[in-house]
């Protein structure tokens, strides 16, 4: 053994020492240390965070959650508008907000209400004073946004919500199903799951017809915070939230020239992770990802992920955005039931709807069941492309039962093109009005009408510059009547009744029956498709930007399938699907996941 002097190990111990210090300081630093905080039913806002010692609301959480860090939140019922005071940076990372996994953890806008009282007529009744709802009652405002104050009833100076303008942001929530507002006391008689607010005295009275429900025996919710997961204050970047069942928002109508609330939505920051949760009966938009409340880097907004979630029964749309969204990606998320309720309606009402924007990627998104009770009054569109929209790729959607447009281009003429491809749309319309730059690739339409115009406002431009190529067309065709410039029709084929435009280029048709229907299982949708003899000879050219004659800023190939499988191994196909042969075939559309099987469970379909 070597026996070192003993100032040289008195040395090598102050300087380990020294080391260990060094290092658990650094691990301590503000500048490189994450901290998870845990957040339980069980604990107490008074906790350390720990995973011994939850907080009990998801805001104690977010008060000392700093950037880098992620909380943690375990099953249960939280009723609160998780507001949050900061977010994360590129640097040390986001903050997230995370669902643990060990059960569903809800975020609740409403309270649980008891103690209703049965009436002579059968209807129940109930007396809420002003301390149950605070400084927000929802009961006592209307739908419509409250910057609209000065409006006509018959123009759309209520931000374009053109008819239920007397319905109220309140929500009453009956065992997992929403009941309808009505306009009168005496409406509710006969009308199963719908209610009425009145007021006497300060207190406010709710009445329901709760159809065979007892409501003293089931959950009955009350609508009483304005958001789920939305901060206060705008421009908060670089936040992750993720995992949660966001329910019973009484959000307001949020057209696109003012403040857009949500039910979730970054309020005009940048960087947001939404993804996993489930939003279900906000008053009006699921997710927006759109015009803050304040000031905000309108520049460096954006560059959000809104993906997977399921977002079910919004009075207004699914998710909605204008500018503040630009480079943003919106897949996989299934969207349904939008206004399915009728209850209010007008011209902001889609399942997916952005405004004056740029840089999005729309893909594999669900979109199912757009509702309006008056079309002349109200959208009920599928994907909504409004206004000044460019550099958009929408592809690998599908949407099914838009009462109104399954897609619709409106107003862009800024020069760079929007591509739309792979798409499966069924029924509807597909539309364009005063738009330029719609550049429609390998979409397959069943049974989808062709819908356009101009619009003489606002200085829009007639409709020009548009290619259709290699779609394919089931039932109904393109519009023959069609006046727009620079339209350009190629290696389109229709069947089944389909009929081709007369100036079209190398268009194919079989007039042969062509069969279809959706097919939804224990996982997912499909396509059964029957198609005629002679489709094996179909055949479509390969896009290149070549053969767009326009701006195009984003590569125009589609040279995957609907599924992602390649098209360079088989002979190109017009549509969607790389196979498409004669006979009957089953195609898989988008699954269906374990997320929105439960939600459904829930409502109760």
């Amino acid at each position: 053994m070597i026996k070192r002097p003993i100032y040289t190990r008195f040395n090598l111990l102050f300087t380990s020492l020294a080391i260990m210090f060094l290092l658990a300081g650094c691990q301590n630093s503000p500048q490189t240390s994450h901290h998870t905080y845990h957040v339980s039913p069980q604990g107490t806002n008074e906790a350390s965070g720990s995973a011994n010692d939850p907080f009990n609301s998801i805001n104690a959480a977010a008060q000392k959650a700093q950037p880098g860090d992620t909380i943690l939140v375990h099953a249960g019922t939280y009723r609160e508008w998780v507001n949050p005071p900061r977010g994360g940076n590129a640097k040390q990372g986001p903050i997230v907000y995370k669902a643990a996994g060990d059960g569903q953890a809800r975020i609740l806008g409403s309270e649980r209400v008891s103690g209703w009282q049965r009436q002579s007529n059968g209807l129940y009744r109930v007396s809420l004073d002003p301390d149950f709802f605070g400084e927000f009652n929802p009961f006592s405002q209307l739908t419509r946004h409250p910057e609209y104050v000065e409006a006509d009833e018959e123009g759309d100076g209520w931000g374009w919500l053109k008819y239920g303008r007397w319905t109220h942001l309140g929500d009453i929530i009956a065992d997992g199903k929403g009941l309808t507002e009505r306009e009168t006391l005496d409406e509710l008689n006969g009308q199963p799951m719908s209610w009425y607010a009145s007021e006497d005295d300060g207190n406010t009275i709710l009445w329901a017809n709760f159809g065979d429900l007892d409501p003293n025996q089931v959950s009955i919710e009350v609508t009483s915070r304005p958001f789920g997961f939305f901060p206060s204050k705008p421009g908060l970047n670089h936040i992750t939230v993720e995992g949660f069942s966001v329910e019973n928002i009484a959000t307001h109508w949020a057209p696109p020239t003012v403040f857009q609330p949500g039910a979730i939505g970054p309020n005009g920051g940048n960087h947001w992770v939404i993804k996993n949760n489930t939003v279900l009966y906000s008053k009006g938009v699921c997710i927006s990802i759109g015009n803050p409340n304040g000031a905000a880097d309108k520049d460096g907004s954006g560059y959000h992920q809104v993906i997977d979630n399921v977002l079910l029964r919004c009075g207004q749309g699914g998710i909605a955005g204008e500018a503040w969204n630009k480079h943003s990606l919106i897949a996989g998320n299934h969207i349904e039931d939008i206004n399915y309720r009728e209850e209010f309606g007008g011209w902001e009402t889609a399942g997916i709807k952005h405004h004056n924007t740029s840089n999005l990627v729309i893909k594999n998104n669900l979109i199912r069941n757009v509702y309006t009770l008056d079309p002349e009054r109200g959208a009920a569109h599928g994907i909504w492309n409004d206004f000044k929209n460019k550099d958009w790729r929408i592809e690998s959607n599908v949407v099914i039962g838009a009462e109104a447009s399954s897609i619709l281009f409106e107003a862009n003429w800024d020069g760079y093109p929007n591509v739309f491809a792979n798409n499966v749309i069924v029924g509807g319309q597909v539309s364009a009005y005063s738009s330029r730059g719609d550049v429609m690739l390998h979409n397959l339409f069943l049974d989808v009408k062709h819908s356009w115009g101009n619009q003489d406002w606002q200085d829009r431009p007639t409709l020009a510059d548009s290619y259709w190529l290699n779609n394919l067309f089931i039932g109904k065709g393109l519009d023959p009547e069609i006046e727009a410039t620079n339209f350009q029709y190629s290696n389109n084929a229709y069947l089944g009744g389909a009929e081709a435009l007369p100036q079209e280029e190398n268009a194919m048709t079989l007039p042969a029956q062509a069969e279809w229907s959706i097919q939804e299982g224990a996982t997912g949708l499909s396509l059964q498709l029957t198609l005629p003899p002679g489709t094996d000879t179909l055949k479509a050219t390969p896009i290149n930007a070549q053969m767009i004659d326009l701006a195009l800023t984003i590569d125009p190939a589609v040279s995957a399938g609907f599924s992602g499988d390649s098209r360079q191994t088989k002979q190109l196909k017009p549509g969607p699907f790389v196979d498409l042969t004669a006979g009957t075939h089953v195609y898989p559309l988008l699954p269906l996941s374990d997320r929105y099987l439960r939600a459904k469970a829930f409502i109760g379909d």
